[in-house]
C-alpha cells in the first residue's frame, strides 16, 4: 500500500486531530518499553500526549505495549509506525 492509499484511509477511518492507539509486541527486556515509548514520542508534533501501559506474557518472554496518543494528522500516524518498525525486538506492530 502506498503511502498516500495509508493516509486516505486513516482519513476515512479516524477523526483528526484526535486519539489513536497503537500495540506494539516484542521481547521483553533490554529495556524494550522504553525504546518504544522514546520512539513514539520523538515522532510526535506533541511527545507529552502519549500514554502507555504494558502486559507481559506468562512466561516472562514477550511484552504488548499499548500507546494511546494524541495525533494532528496522519502523517504524524505514518511517521510512529516507520520509527517503530526500527526499534530492536520488535516482533508485531498493530
Amino acid at each position: 500500500m502506498s503511502a498516500e492509499e495509508v493516509r486516505e484511509l486513516l482519513l476515512a477511518t479516524h477523526a483528526f486531530p484526535g486519539s489513536y492507539t497503537m500495540k506494539v509486541i516484542g521481547a521483553a527486556g533490554d529495556d524494550f518499553v522504553g525504546r518504544v515509548v522514546l520512539a513514539a514520542q520523538h515522532s510526535l508534533a506533541r511527545p507529552a500526549d502519549i500514554l502507555h501501559r504494558t502486559r507481559s506474557t506468562p512466561n516472562g518472554e514477550h511484552v504488548s505495549v499499548t500507546l494511546v496518543m494524541h495525533v494532528e494528522t496522519p502523517e504524524e500516524i505514518i511517521t510512529v509506525y516507520e520509527s517503530l518498525q526500527r526499534v530492536q525486538g520488535l516482533k508485531v506492530l498493530m
